[in-house]
């Protein structure tokens, strides 16, 4: 069977992913993790396949933990908008090329509205792994409007375009 993880985060996000990663693959199973760049070489060296998916997660948590040098908050709302909605494409894009022919898609907590999205798309099942309990804050009205241009081209599956695929 043909497995598709697809984690965001930081290396503490990523690492319970491979775990189960390598254990479909020792089980025989093709796995390829989903992951942000900058946590390719770590899925790598654990023997997985990987492909690039979103930004490296460092620099996301660097401008999280900044936000006290941010004069204006409400004058950078426009660019805030303008990076989730591309990078929520691009990641779109790149899940939608892995999961062609997958037998499942595994998302973590916060890309599972969009590995919906594809799962429903190639006719897959989605299952979901929650590494830690959580209770989520109600932002994801919040969320839907700014990522609705890109989940709607998703889903009528427009430009999906094509990912490298994973590597090893």
């Amino acid at each position: 069977m043909k497995f598709v993880l697809a984690n965001y985060g930081t290396r503490g996000d990523v690492e319970p992913f491979v775990a189960v990663g390598q254990e479909l693959q020792r089980r025989g199973h093709d796995v390829c993790m989903a992951v942000p760049n900058d946590s390719l070489g770590f899925v790598e060296s654990a023997g997985l396949a990987a492909v690039a998916y979103g930004l490296d997660s460092q620099a996301v948590e660097g401008f999280r933990s900044q936000p006290s040098k941010i004069q204006n908050p409400i004058g950078v709302l426009p660019e805030v908008i303008e990076h989730v909605t591309q990078a929520w494409a691009e990641k779109g894009t790149t899940l939608m090329s892995l999961a062609d022919g997958a037998d499942l898609l595994l998302a973590g907590y916060n890309q599972q509205t969009l590995a919906a999205n594809v799962a429903e798309y190639h006719g897959i099942p989605l299952a979901a792994l929650h590494i830690f309990p959580t209770q989520l804050l109600d932002f994801g009205w919040l969320h839907r409007r700014i990522t609705k241009e890109a989940e709607d081209a998703l889903r009528r599956g427009a430009d999906a375009g094509v990912a490298d695929g994973c590597r090893r």
